[in-house]
């Protein structure tokens, strides 16, 4: 396309592996790129098409448009050709083309989780990371199964099913962190401090309540899975979110029971509502009530004997 235009190619913008249309913040060349604009080193954005500079939503994507626009960029793609925005019909052109591809990504999303969602009916686990408390199981065409840890590097043939089963040495953990949590009455961080066991990430590192608080919070452990929806803040911007919250019960087998995994996230909820702090019985008075002032956490009680 340059060389056919008369262009000469001062500078590649290129990111590779992220997303045209969530998370702009994740695009550093494409930032780099609109603010690099002012500077008046060159006029043309070149690119295969219009999906390749975004698919963002049309109303997004404007202000990012206009400080090109106003800089005297434009932009020039192999399949569609001159893109401006300075004429009515500019406008009503670009806005097809937006739309268009911002459908694309929402469509392509959809089909794309349609066929996991299929696996996940069936029993099968669609999702690349394994929770902790369980294995994998390979079944390949034959019949034969393969039982591999949840970190272990193993790939698997062609129309192979991978289901999870539970790996007996973590989960007799997630079921002591739900018997403390509701039946001892013992806090999150006193629950993380008497965790030898590995943390789920693998790291040599403790337990934190945030870690027990995963663990509390996760329904997988009570048999369902899920693809979608808005689970937590975390999975916020996730593609996965446009196709709603799909929720299957009996998808893995359960660790705890429905009944428990309830009342840790409603005495969780509770705790959060009321800003009450669960502590162990041999707390002292003031356990919960002096914080730290750096980080804001409430100090716990500690006795030593010289």
């Amino acid at each position: 396309l340059a060389v056919r235009c008369g262009f000469t190619i001062v500078k590649e913008y290129v990111d590779s592996g992220k997303s045209g249309s969530l998370e702009i913040e994740k695009r550093t060349d494409f930032l780099r790129m609109i603010a690099d604009s002012k500077r008046k080193e060159w006029e043309v954005i070149l690119c295969w098409d219009v999906q390749r500079f975004g698919r963002l939503d049309p109303l997004k994507a404007a202000s990012y448009k206009d400080a090109l626009r106003t800089n005297g960029v434009h932009l020039h793609t192999c399949k569609e050709g001159v893109i401006k925005w300075d004429k009515f019909t500019d406008h009503v052109v670009d806005a097809v083309y937006a739309a268009a591809a911002h459908q694309y990504s929402v469509s392509l999303s959809q089909d794309t989780i349609r066929g996991r969602l299929d696996l996940l009916s069936q029993g099968e686990w669609p999702n690349g990371m394994v929770p902790y408390g369980y294995d994998r199981l390979y079944v390949n065409p034959d019949g034969k199964e393969y039982q591999v840890r949840r970190s272990e590097n193993f790939k698997k043939g062609r129309n192979w099913k991978r289901r999870l089963v539970i790996n007996e040495e973590e989960a007799k953990v997630v079921r002591w962190i739900f018997h403390e949590y509701c039946q001892n009455d013992l806090s999150m961080r006193e629950i993380a401090k008497r965790i030898s066991a590995p943390r789920p990430d693998g790291k040599s590192l403790s337990w934190t309540k945030d870690t027990v608080k995963a663990t509390l919070t996760n329904k997988i452990y009570a048999g369902y899975a899920h693809i979608g929806g808005l689970r937590n803040r975390l999975r916020a911007k996730e593609a996965h979110n446009r196709v709603g919250y799909h929720e299957y019960a009996g998808a893995v087998p359960a660790i705890v029971t429905l009944e428990e995994f309830e009342i840790a996230v409603k005495k969780i909820a509770k705790n959060r509502e009321e800003s009450r702090k669960v502590q162990p019985s041999t707390s002292s008075p003031l356990t919960g009530i002096l914080k730290c002032g750096h980080c804001g956490y409430r100090l716990d009680k500690h006795s030593r004997s010289d």
